[in-house]
């Protein structure tokens, strides 16, 4: 059973997925009617999240009393849920010999006597310490304790949580993922990114809308396209020298370079590289920032400065200068 579960729950992408498969392997390996399962989001203590994962079968599967159980399993608080919270208390399969018991904090009782539920196993899946899900299961016969069924599920269960460690594992480098797409995609400075021979390999909408190409125009290109004539011939072997002795001629702190635009027109950029590895393939990836309003704005205020004073100079008569407060 551990195996099976481990094997058919490993391509999960999921949480919710990876226990759609553990309520229906456990479910027909128990051969009992009814399977439930329970996400944490957040950990225990926490949210009780009912899921849509439910294993269902024989006459129960078209009976109106498995709606009554499964609404009441969506609507109790998870504060009520007393029975479910020893059991992740717990941390290992739980055996209710008896849903009648008075003892049990079983606030679904009326749902299940409806339902003709008897007995029931708790299984909390634990993952990096910390429970993840409880999967539930129900029999319509009194059942007693199986110590031999209750070792197996909690090996099943240690193999549940290791599917969830790495279900978990990969939906944070997605994320982390797409984080990073996002932030190439919507950088307000251009991003090229080129291979150890200069071809361009990617480009973000920033250098588009600076140099006037399109990316298809770009990709597969010498990024050389990108500079004036004089600086494309000494590129190729910047990075030629760069890749034989690994002195970073080119690469590190940003500096002052000459781009140009599909127009032919130059502009002075700030540009800075760093070096990257994806896939065992070495990149280097360069961010410019235009600075061609600066350095038109900086212009303009050195003539406005050289034209006050060339107004000063040309005052024939005595001229003061005072501040606000008249000093």
């Amino acid at each position: 059973l551990s195996g099976r579960v481990a094997e058919t729950a490993a391509p999960a992408e999921t949480v919710c997925e990876m226990l759609r498969v553990g309520v229906r392997e456990i479910g027909a390996f128990l051969r009992w009617p009814l399977g439930h399962a329970y996400h944490l989001p957040d950990g225990w203590p926490g949210r009780l999240v009912s899921t849509d994962n439910w294993h269902v079968s024989g006459a129960l599967a078209q009976s109106a009393a498995f709606d009554i159980f499964r609404r009441a399993s969506r609507d109790v608080p998870a504060k009520r849920k007393i029975m479910l919270a020893r059991a992740l208390n717990a941390r290992r399969a739980v055996w209710i010999e008896s849903l009648a018991d008075p003892k049990l904090k079983f606030v679904r009782r009326a749902a299940a006597r409806k339902a003709g539920l008897e007995s029931g196993i708790l299984l909390p899946i634990v993952a990096e310490g910390t429970p993840v899900a409880i999967l539930e299961f129900y029999t319509t016969a009194p059942t007693k304790a199986d110590a031999g069924i209750l070792s197996a599920l909690n090996q099943v269960a240690a193999h549940i949580g290791q599917v969830a460690e790495r279900v978990a594992a990969r939906a944070a480098l997605r994320r982390s993922e797409a984080i990073l797409v996002a932030v190439f995609a919507n950088a307000a400075d251009p991003i090229v990114v080129i291979d150890e021979k200069g071809i361009i390999q990617s480009v973000n909408p920033a250098v588009e809308r600076v140099f006037g190409f399109r990316a298809a125009e770009m990709i597969g290109g010498n990024v050389s396209m990108l500079m004036p004539a004089d600086i494309a011939k000494r590129h190729d072997g910047y990075l030629r020298n760069y890749l034989r002795t690994g002195q970073a001629k080119i690469i590190g702190a940003g500096y002052e370079v000459m781009a140009r635009r599909k127009s032919g027109e130059t502009f002075p950029a700030d540009l800075a590289i760093s070096e990257i590895e994806v896939g065992g393939q070495r990149l280097f990836a360069g961010t410019l920032r235009d600075l061609s309003e600066r350095r038109a704005a900086e212009r303009t205020l050195q003539t406005a400065r050289r034209q006050l004073v060339d107004a000063i100079e040309s005052i024939e008569d005595g001229i003061a200068l005072y501040d606000r407060d008249e000093k």
